[in-house]
């Protein structure tokens, strides 16, 4: 499929709040084969429906389980997020605030998107309107501030 019909199609069906676990696994599978080849600022927009996708078909709890279900889902989120971390700094704020607060969502806490975040953030609070570094802290809050760096 087309990564950007692929985007379209999977932010599409999030709208419509799809609940259809088969058709997911589907988008998942059609995701990994391509993930290389997708289009890296709409990779935070496909995680977020992803996160959308997963609470409508009672999915986000696999994530949690110990099942091979939910091993193999995470391992999918994982790479997913893996990718958008290794690109971070040529996102804008508000795609990896998005990137954030979706992994928040699903309960899933990636080390190294936070590690990206907290090594980027601080450094671009001070150029960014109030709105954008709002929207930031909050993702960041949201997903622990383990480090602790955001008040530092």
């Amino acid at each position: 499929m087309d990564p950007q019909l692929l985007h379209t199609a999977l932010l599409s069906l999030a709208r419509l709040r799809c609940a259809d676990v088969g058709l997911l696994g589907q988008f998942e599978r059609t995701i990994m084969q391509q993930l290389h080849g997708l289009h890296i600022p709409s990779l935070p927009a496909m995680l977020d429906a992803l996160t959308q996708l997963y609470v409508h078909c009672g999915a986000a709890e696999d994530l949690a389980s110990e099942s091979s279900g939910g091993a193999a889902r995470r391992a999918f989120v994982t790479r997913l997020t893996g990718r958008i971390a290794r690109h971070l700094r040529h996102m804008r704020p508000q795609d990896a605030s998005r990137a954030l607060q979706a992994v928040d969502r699903l309960g899933v806490l990636d080390p190294y998107l936070l590690a990206g975040a907290a090594e980027l953030v601080p450094s671009q609070l001070a150029v960014r309107p109030p709105a954008e570094t709002l929207a930031m802290l909050e993702a960041y809050a949201h997903a622990g501030n383990a480090d602790g760096f955001m008040l530092a």
